[in-house]
């Protein structure tokens, strides 16, 4: 990598290391005074002691394709070494139509991949991969390109604004590049060079999306999952059977085929959203991803934000309980209550984890977690105890249920539950 950065085409776009193996950053004053002591050097990022390549917005690609990357003297990096299995144009540095900052491979015959912390490996060609404007990619810490096995490049990537007007504008300029694009598009025709001749180890690419994967939570029964797709940002919370569920034989089919049946006629901007369902070979329920956590990871919500809470799950269960025959939820509680958005003392929740709800105005199962209990689902089991013919718990469990979750969320729970 190293050769191609300071290969001669590529000078203009060079910057030279920013630290020697033996130096450290450079801190204003009042950087220096908040500091610690000794700052460990494994906070210096290692490219500061490395050249690279600087591709900015004030200089441009030369056409719409983006920074091109190949062999070809007229690609905007110009790969130039001994191995040959790159393409005239191998990949590009672009934007998408949500003016994220992309990697794109131009239908190489050898691929590229990108990883994101050492994951999302898998060559691709004719592919995409997002690689900015987003949270995901904005937390990684190393993203890499790699062409081949001895030719890779960290990206670093300067985080934007990217709703901003004068960046969209910015964008725009990019997209339709620097140069006369028609006096250039017979060069760069990508559609109909010929394929550079595969390397004799090199692996034929794959195909398929590529999705990262960050475990959000587990239970005994199931286990939930963010998944984020590398080419679209698109991105879901996957719920499953746990391992353990799976290894003992607690996997209840009927239960997830009765979630997602349920799931699938409710629809509301307070309770999550179910995008998709399969059940072979394991049941998979696809809800939309809410980014805040849940309510049991905030210990310092403001009155008023409680009362956003209380109001916004309480429309929830308004439209719960007045369907026919009423959904009854069954086990609210801060950690099933999600946030989409906190901002400048307002909150935005919805409802989820419906895996102990029930349809039908005659709920008798006794489930829940104990503190957040109505009483009168103690009273259902003493009524059990005695064979009692008296009149089982209603849809307003879930109130109580509601009342204790946001009462513990503003501290107001008495100690003991």
């Amino acid at each position: 990598a190293k050769k191609v950065i300071k290969a001669k085409p590529n000078r203009n776009r060079l910057i030279l290391p920013r630290l020697t193996e033996t130096e450290q950053p450079q801190l204003s004053r009042r950087e220096r005074e908040s500091a610690p002591l000794e700052q460990p050097r494994e906070q210096v990022p290692a490219y500061f002691h490395h050249p690279g390549l600087e591709l900015r917005f004030s200089r441009g690609p030369l056409t719409p394709y983006g920074f091109l990357f190949g062999h070809d003297e007229n690609s905007d990096v110009v790969l130039e070494c001994d191995i040959p299995s790159f393409s005239a144009h191998h990949f590009a540095l672009t934007f998408d139509d949500h003016h994220r900052p992309i990697i794109k491979d131009l239908g190489s015959y050898n691929g590229t991949e990108v990883t994101y912390d050492g994951v999302g490996e898998g060559r691709r060609s004719d592919f995409v991969w997002v690689i900015g404007g987003h949270d995901v990619p904005r937390k990684i810490t190393t993203i890499v390109i790699c062409v081949h096995e001895s030719l890779k490049f960290q990206i670093v990537v300067t985080d934007h604004d990217i709703t901003s007007p004068p960046y969209i504008d910015n964008v725009k300029r990019f997209r339709q590049g620097m140069a006369n694009a028609e006096s250039l598009f017979g060069r760069l025709d990508l559609r109909s060079r010929p394929h550079t001749e595969r390397a004799s180890q090199a692996h034929t690419p794959g195909t398929g999306p590529i999705v990262l994967r960050k475990k959000l939570g587990e239970g005994t029964f199931g286990v939930v999952t963010r998944l984020w797709d590398v080419s679209t940002a698109a991105e879901c919370a996957l719920k499953e059977p746990s391992e353990r569920a799976t290894r003992n034989g607690w996997v209840n089919l009927d239960a997830w085929r009765k979630e997602a049946r349920i799931m699938g006629l409710v629809s509301h901007d307070r309770i999550v959203r179910l995008i998709r369902s399969d059940f072979t070979p394991v049941p998979q329920l696809r809800f939309e991803y809410i980014p805040g956590g849940n309510l049991s990871d905030y210990h310092d919500l403001s009155e008023c934000e409680c009362l956003q809470v209380l109001r916004q799950c309480l429309s929830a269960l308004v439209h719960l309980h007045g369907r026919e025959p009423p959904i009854v939820h069954r086990d609210i509680k801060p950690s099933n209550i999600l946030v989409q958005h906190r901002h400048a003392g307002n909150i935005d929740v919805k409802l989820g984890d419906f895996g102990l709800l029930r349809e039908g105005p005659d709920p008798t199962t006794i489930c829940g977690s104990l503190r957040y209990l109505a009483p009168e689902i103690y009273a259902e089991q003493d009524r059990r105890r005695i064979h009692s013919d008296e009149k089982n718990y209603t849809p307003a469990v879930d109130i109580w249920s509601l009342g204790v979750a946001v009462l513990e969320c503003a501290g107001e729970l008495p100690s003991g539950g």
